[in-house]
């Protein structure tokens, strides 16, 4: 599964040892409960994703380390804080979740883990109070760069497509008997059901004309002319 999945969500650790050297700031974990962050309802309620990533602790400086100290606590004990998901992993940011039924589940633990890495970056700008306002706009803007940037680019790319299918489409719906498996195993089950209802039937028949008296030719007349 872990193969399958890294086709999709491709390992930061991975691509660090390879060369991208900007992640070297990253670290991740693979199905490890977040026992160091705070939990968002009850305690027995922990995200556990099947991977996530963030950071790890030499992403940041002595002095960062310092300021975070009062807020993390001991952290190697377990200590919980709203900038921790694990012991190794400050500020998750991206989690991912891979089940084999039904995708709410994988939906909503995903949002559970990510409501408490959202949450995480909240705290830490709201203590330094730096929620003035100045982003109160931007859904606004990125919404109107939709309309106006994204938006023509997408439609040009639609119209190019349509261009290029054929003049004339003819999709061909094949015939109900061949048309599956199963359709086809039905027609001969009826076929057989229909042939072994109407074979004792003609012997029926066969028998009744065996049974009946050949019919004589009266010659009596003809004698006694």
């Amino acid at each position: 599964m872990q193969d399958i999945t890294r086709l999709i969500v491709p390992s930061a650790e991975s691509f660090a040892t390879f060369g991208a050297k900007q992640l070297d700031i990253l670290v991740e974990s693979v199905n490890e409960g977040w026992d160091n962050s705070v939990p968002f309802t009850s305690p027995s309620h922990r995200p556990q994703p099947d991977y996530s990533v963030g950071f790890e602790r030499n992403a940041f400086t002595r002095d960062q380390l310092a300021k975070l100290s009062p807020f993390i606590g001991n952290f190697l004990f377990r200590d919980q804080s709203y900038f921790m998901a694990t012991y190794y992993m400050y500020f998750p940011f991206l989690t991912c979740e891979v089940k084999c039924g039904s995708l709410d589940i994988a939906d909503r633990q995903n949002t559970h883990s990510m409501t408490l890495a959202v949450r995480a970056i909240v705290e830490l700008f709201r203590t330094v109070k730096q929620f003035d306002g100045k982003d109160k706009w931007t859904a606004y803007r990125f919404t109107k760069n939709v309309y106006d940037t994204w938006m023509p680019a997408h439609f040009e790319n639609i119209c190019s497509a349509i261009d290029q299918l054929p003049s004339e489409l003819h999709f061909d719906v094949p015939p109900l008997s061949g048309a599956t498996g199963l359709s086809q195993e039905v027609g001969s089950l009826l076929r057989s059901d229909a042939g072994s209802v109407s074979e004792p039937i003609e012997q029926d028949i066969q028998l009744s004309s065996a049974e009946q008296p050949m019919p004589t030719l009266d010659t009596s007349s003809q004698d006694q002319e």
